[in-house]
């Protein structure tokens, strides 16, 4: 997959189509762009959702808000032997918040915490600590 074209690149390769500057092979030609980009661009401006700028992001909103991303930090400190599904639960408890255990793995890596698998024997000499710089 090639690195995106910029967002200039594409309002100006947009608005010569429209201008009737060309075919679309002769504006992609133009502007050294594919002519299925060229298409798909068109496409999404006829339906208003070109999106010229960063403010899309794919993938569902954060199920662990900014809020509750300091009360994790604040249970990984009291509890630094706890397993993800174990701070799921407390987590539960203490904001009302349902997650899996494979949300509270991505919260923590989002925190930049790293957490080592211990033998539970060895579990109590064990702490959680954020990543070194």
């Amino acid at each position: 997959m090639g690195k995106a074209l910029s967002l200039d690149l594409r309002r100006r390769s947009v608005d010569a189509y429209k201008r009737g500057e060309g075919t679309q092979v002769e504006i992609a030609a133009r502007f050294g762009i594919g002519e299925a980009s060229l298409r798909r661009w068109l496409r999404r401006d006829e339906g208003g959702r070109l999106a010229f700028d960063d403010s899309y992001h794919h993938g569902p909103e954060r199920t662990i808000e900014v809020a509750n991303m300091a009360v994790l930090e604040e249970l990984l400190r009291e509890s630094p032997d706890a397993t993800n599904s174990e701070l799921a639960a407390l987590m539960a408890t203490r904001t009302g918040l349902t997650v899996s255990a494979s949300t509270i793995s991505r919260a923590i890596a989002i925190l930049g915490w790293s957490r080592k698998k211990v033998p539970r024997r060895q579990r109590s000499r064990c702490r959680a600590y954020p990543r070194s710089s």
